[in-house]
């Protein structure tokens, strides 16, 4: 059934309508959605910023001292490396102060900054694009600038471990690879040690001690220095010298009388007499079956010596021995003889 619209009936015929829609006579359709909006034209503004570039990096050139990667230097004008948008303008930041600004290429960058002050430096990256578009700012750099050279270290010493033969404080030593030690400043790195202008060792400062063993060297006279290196790499004032005497030569003891297979008789006195390399005592030992005595000569100043005993009857066996400043120690020949 439909209600009958008439002219005049607005009101009524209002209430009909609804009713008969009410009804599902006549069903409504729901409103489409609106069309996306059109592309931008070619042409249009670019306001896409581009990415944040990757934290600053120190290269290892210019992260001076013992590592290239610990954020210590001693230059002033350091490069920073990392990764950009290709062809982003990068610029650098220390805190609010632009140091540096470089064109990204291949994705990566490369800037050497202006003169920054010697401290601790936060360093941040932005990029640019060509539309002027900024990124956020990266993660920052803290790195320190260190220019003052340490302290120059103590007079190395040469340990008593290492100052072999008659003295442990003589600096007079048969060991070719001695352990010397010292005082330097624990903010210090390591220190070094040069026999004139050879380097001959290095190690690390622990409290503000070194220990350092040497390479090898040779025999003779040496003029052992040390200097500090800190961890920016800036390099102390030699210390004062110290003379080192290397000595692995043992001595030459010759036993020239009495010959081997001597006869002498109850009473006599015996010589025993030869010569030594060296001018520290010659140590002479008798032996009858088992050690008897030891008796110390003095060598003359040409290096000879001896000595002069009588023996009870027996068969004996006599032998010298010479221990060197250095710690060496040469042997002589054995020497038998008979008082009967």
């Amino acid at each position: 059934m439909y209600a009958r619209i008439t002219r005049g009936g607005g009101a009524l015929a209002a209430a009909g309508l609804l009713a008969i829609v009410g009804a599902g006579c006549l069903p409504l359709k729901s409103s489409p959605p609106p069309p996306p909006p059109p592309p931008a034209p070619p042409g249009a503004p670019d306001t896409t910023a581009p990415s944040a570039p990757s934290t600053p990096n120190l290269t290892a050139g210019s992260d001076t001292g013992e590592f290239n990667d610990d954020d210590h230097t001693k230059d002033t004008t350091p490069t920073f490396t990392g990764t950009a948008e290709a062809g982003t303008t990068v610029k650098l930041f220390d805190g609010t102060t632009l140091i540096g600004s470089g064109v990204a290429s291949g994705a990566s960058y490369n800037i050497t900054s202006s003169t920054l002050a010697e401290g601790q430096h936060d360093v941040f990256a932005t990029a640019t694009d060509a539309a002027g578009n900024t990124s956020l700012a990266s993660a920052e750099l803290e790195f320190t600038i260190d220019t003052t050279a340490p302290t120059a270290p103590s007079v190395p010493d040469l340990a008593s471990s290492s100052d072999s033969g008659v003295s442990s404080t003589d600096n007079i030593t048969n060991d070719d690879t001695p352990l010397l030690g010292g005082l330097a400043e624990s903010h210090g790195d390591l220190v070094s040690l040069f026999d004139g202008a050879t380097p001959v060792g290095s190690g690390p400062i622990g409290g503000g001690v070194y220990l350092v063993t040497t390479s090898g060297l040779s025999d003779g006279l040496h003029s052992i220095t040390a200097v500090t290196t800190d961890r920016a790499g800036n390099v102390s004032a030699p210390s004062a010298a110290l003379a080192v005497t290397v000595d692995t030569v043992d001595p030459v003891v010759v036993l020239s009388t009495p010959s081997d297979g001597s006869n002498f008789s109850v009473g006599a006195s015996v010589l025993v007499s030869g010569t030594a390399s060296d001018a520290t005592d010659v140590v002479l030992e008798l032996w009858n079956g088992s050690f008897i005595s030891a008796a110390s000569v003095a060598p003359l100043p040409g290096g000879s010596w001896e000595f002069s005993s009588t023996f009870a009857a027996g068969t004996y066996i006599v032998s010298a021995t010479q221990t060197d400043q250095a710690g060496n120690t040469g042997f002589s020949l054995i020497a038998g003889f008979t008082v009967t």
